[in-house]
């Protein structure tokens, strides 16, 4: 699945989604995971997504796939399909986009941090928590600022309570620092000014 879904290969991944559906619904969906993955070097990232908790959604995130991403998240049509019932929850049709691997990233933060401006406004479109916060204190504002992303800065103060844009903006990552100063350190003076 992960090959596929690194490849671009959205028909396959929707063979994959469709079959765990199925397999889960009979409960017997334990995880899905490429056995061609540790031959074609994308063994990394299998550790990535079964070895930290990470899900698929991170992994597409992480791999600035939008497509895949929306697969995902907007889930699939099992009535086009004659042979898999209907899947009996919204859990096996959509991805939890709020889900947080080991070190406290959601899909949010990955994107965040891997530069996926489109993947950011696409989460946040869908549901996607702004107040998370991973490991290092950091939370979606640090990312935005050490990136020098004015339009994402933009899009969350008109979006977001002012309350609520003054705790991500006051808030200390585990260095000490504000988003601003992330900012400052890393030199992007269309934040700071």
């Amino acid at each position: 699945f992960l090959l596929a879904a690194a490849r671009n290969n959205v028909e396959v991944v929707k063979v994959f989604l469709t079959a765990a559906a199925a397999m889960a619904q009979e409960g017997s969906l334990n995880m899905i995971v490429d056995v061609n993955a540790s031959t074609s070097g994308a063994l990394s990232s299998v550790d990535m997504c079964l070895g930290t908790g990470a899900t698929i959604l991170h992994f597409a995130t992480k791999a600035n796939r939008l497509d895949i991403v929306k697969l995902l998240l907007e889930g699939l049509d099992f009535r086009q399909s004659k042979i898999i019932p209907q899947p009996k929850n919204q859990y096996m049709t959509e991805a939890n986009i709020n889900v947080a691997e080991s070190r406290g990233q959601t899909p949010l933060i990955v994107a965040c941090q891997d530069a996926s401006k489109a993947i950011v406004h696409y989460l946040i479109d869908h549901g996607a928590k702004i107040s998370a916060v991973d490991r290092n204190g950091c939370n979606i504002l640090h990312f935005a600022c050490s990136h020098g992303w004015v339009d994402v800065l933009q899009r969350l103060f008109k979006d977001t309570d002012e309350t609520s844009i003054d705790r991500l903006l006051s808030a200390l990552n585990n260095e000490g620092l504000t988003p601003f100063e992330v900012a400052a350190i890393r030199n992007k003076q269309n934040i700071v000014r």
